[in-house]
């Protein structure tokens, strides 16, 4: 220390995220599938529950997972799927990081271009959407650290995440489809025909579903478990009550005689108007003198709130709930649709943990008959337009400003009172 002075090296407090897994567990997660007894496979399960992202599933699916997952260690700067390759695994993340790579061709120049969208680290997956929609990998994905991974083959990811354990029976979800009001009339037995029209898969918490109900091929049933239904507006800030602008009252222009009183002739129209008795004339009113006009580096804040987003919580779905039916009926040529449709915004849905089925759009439209359209327009969910959401949005937050004003200043004069009530019995 009289050398080198008071040192601290921060490295010897740092929390430890990375797992560490015993020999035996990886030894077990190393043995082929068809060797691992019950208790191996209920041994890897315990050994890998310090992971989020694998406790989240149900135990079936968990017992699944750890029955034929292997373990795998992965050097730096290799690359696990390459962008156009066939989907042959999914890959749940251990321990390290990795970085998503997409390759692009400018259309100028025709030259190719690699943009990392995507850093994954411990407790992520990839690969599924390849194997979800039997398509070629989307993305390409190289290690940037060491990586420990669980990798799961393409058979044993449909068999697990699509139901299709037994292709002989028919699969669950197909039989929880009979249950919900939409398919009541529509041919279920029309599905083996197009086995890839229905699939069904478990989406854990905060994962994003779809960004764009209206872009997608799919629409969305609940099976179990909740999903948020979420929209991006931007960003408001409260207004002060002097700022705020009245909409116009048509009601409010509208003279009528007194009643009981005669009525003394035609009335005279002098060129004055009543004032109109609305909630925003009435809080500028009571405390315009509280408040004065923002400045312009106000309006400039403004400006650049009206720049960012915010996610909004629209609704909450619950099992036998289906999203994007309206896209639906957007989607049939030659249909009446409802008065205001055309304005439906653009929703996403967000999973809080929960197994979905996702169907085509396609087929369902193709099967579909007079009695399944009916129930159709009967259940779809019409969202209001993003103009109206906004505005709601702002009258909200200008409600809570003026509720905190009304507030304070009955406190205010509340504790006015008492004190001048005080006085006077003193005096």
């Amino acid at each position: 220390m009289e050398e080198l002075g008071l040192s601290f090296d921060k490295s010897y407090y740092k929390a430890k995220k990375e797992i560490s897994l015993s020999q035996e567990v990886r030894k077990i997660l190393t043995t082929r599938g068809q060797y691992r007894t019950q208790r191996m496979v209920k041994q890897a399960m315990n050994g890998l529950q310090t992971l989020r992202f694998l406790s989240e599933y149900p135990l079936k699916t968990q017992e699944k997972l750890c029955t034929v997952a292997w373990y795998q260690t992965i050097e730096t700067k290799k690359t696990i799927i390459k962008q156009g390759h066939d989907a042959e695994s999914f890959y749940l993340i251990l321990s390290g990081n990795a970085f998503m790579k997409k390759i692009t061709r400018d259309e100028k120049t025709k030259e190719l271009k690699v943009h990392t969208i995507a850093r994954l680290g411990k407790g992520q997956s990839f690969g599924e959407v390849g194997l979800i929609f039997n398509t070629k990998r989307t993305a390409t994905v190289e290690s940037a650290t060491p990586m420990e991974v669980l990798v799961i083959g393409k058979e044993d990811f449909i068999r697990i995440f699509m139901d299709s354990e037994h292709p002989d029976k028919e699969a669950e979800h197909i039989g929880f489809l009979r249950q919900v009001p939409l398919f009541q009339n529509w041919p279920i037995e029309s599905i083996k025909e197009e086995p890839g029209s229905c699939l069904i898969n478990y989406y854990k918490r905060g994962t994003l579903v779809t960004d764009n109900d209206q872009t997608s091929e799919w629409f969305y049933i609940v099976k179990s478990g909740t999903c948020e239904v979420m929209k991006t507006l931007k960003a408001v800030k409260a207004r002060k009550p002097n700022e705020i602008k009245p909409k116009e009252d048509p009601v409010s222009e509208i003279n009528l005689s007194r009643l009981g009183m005669p009525n003394n002739g035609p009335r005279i129209d002098t060129g004055r108007r009543r004032p109109k008795r609305n909630l925003c004339r009435m809080i500028q009113s009571t405390i315009q003198e509280k408040y004065r006009l923002s400045s312009s580096s106000d309006e400039k804040e403004d400006n650049h709130e009206k720049q960012s987003h915010v996610f909004v919580n629209v609704e909450i779905l619950q099992s036998k709930d289906v999203f994007g039916l309206n896209t639906l009926l957007h989607a049939m040529e030659g249909k009446e649709l409802y008065e205001g449709e055309n304005e439906s915004p653009v929703m996403m849905l967000v999973s809080r943990g929960a197994e979905i089925i996702l169907f085509s759009k396609k087929m369902f439209l193709k099967h579909m008959n007079h009695t399944t359209l009916m129930t159709l327009k009967n259940f779809a969910r019409f969202y209001p337009s993003e103009s109206v959401m906004q505005d709601s949005m702002q009258t909200e937050a200008d409600w809570v400003v003026y509720r905190n004003i009304v507030f304070k200043e009955s406190l205010d004069n509340r504790l006015t009172r008492r004190t001048q009530s005080a006085v006077s019995e003193r005096q």
